[in-house]
C-alpha cells in the first residue's frame, strides 16, 4: 500500500501471522519465557516472535525495491525516499511495531489538516479528535484480524476452491 501526502510518502506491506504455528511455537515459546522472566522493559515490550519474523520476512522482499528507490533519489528522479514499513500483526491482536508507524503516519498528518482547518463548529479540539482517531484505527486493526481469523476457521476443511471463493457459478436445478 502506497499512502502519500504532499511530498512524504509511506508504504507499507501488511500481513496477519499466527503464532502458534508449527512453525512459529518453539520461538514463541522461547520469547514469552524472556518476558516472564525478566524485569528489563525493552524485553518485556519486544512483538511476538511470529510479529519480528514475518517483519524479517517482508524487509528480504522488498529490499531489492528499497535499493532501486534509494537510486531514484540519487539520481533525481525521486524528490525524497519514502518511509518503508512491513505492517505485521498477530492472530490474537498483537499489533508489531510497523502498524505503530502506520497509525502515527496517519494521525499526525490527520492532526495537521485539522490544525490548518482552525475552530470547529462542534468545539472540539485536534488533539481529541486526533486521540479518537488512534483509538479507532488499532481498533479496526483488530477487526480485521479477527474477521481474518474467523474465515479461517469457517473455511477449515472445505476443498481450496470453496475458501477461495472460485467456485463456478452452478445455475439452481429447476423445480
Amino acid at each position: 500500500m502506497q499512502l502519500q501526502h504532499g511530498t512524504d510518502e509511506l508504504l507499507v506491506d501488511g500481513t496477519i501471522v499466527h503464532s502458534l504455528t508449527k512453525t512459529n511455537r518453539q520461538a514463541e515459546a522461547k520469547r514469552t519465557w524472556e518476558r516472564l522472566m525478566t524485569t528489563i522493559g525493552s524485553v518485556k515490550e519486544k512483538p511476538a516472535a511470529a510479529i519480528d519474523r514475518a517483519r524479517a520476512a517482508k524487509f528480504q522482499t522488498y529490499n531489492p525495491l528499497i535499493y532501486v528507490i534509494k537510486k531514484q533519489v540519487v539520481d533525481g528522479r525521486r524528490r525524497k525516499e519514502p518511509q518503508f514499513t512491513p505492517a505485521a500483526m498477530t492472530t490474537f491482536g498483537e499489533l508489531g511495531p510497523g502498524c505503530v508507524v502506520v497509525q502515527e503516519w496517519l494521525a499526525m498528518r490527520y492532526k495537521a489538516h485539522l490544525t490548518r482547518a482552525g475552530d470547529r463548529a462542534d468545539g472540539r479540539k485536534a488533539a481529541q479528535l486526533t486521540g479518537k482517531f488512534r483509538a479507532d484505527f488499532r481498533m479496526a486493526l483488530l477487526m480485521v484480524a479477527a474477521r481474518r481469523a474467523a474465515s479461517v476457521q469457517q473455511g477449515a476443511g472445505l476443498p481450496s476452491c470453496c475458501v477461495r471463493g472460485d467456485v463456478l457459478d452452478v445455475p439452481p436445478a429447476s423445480a
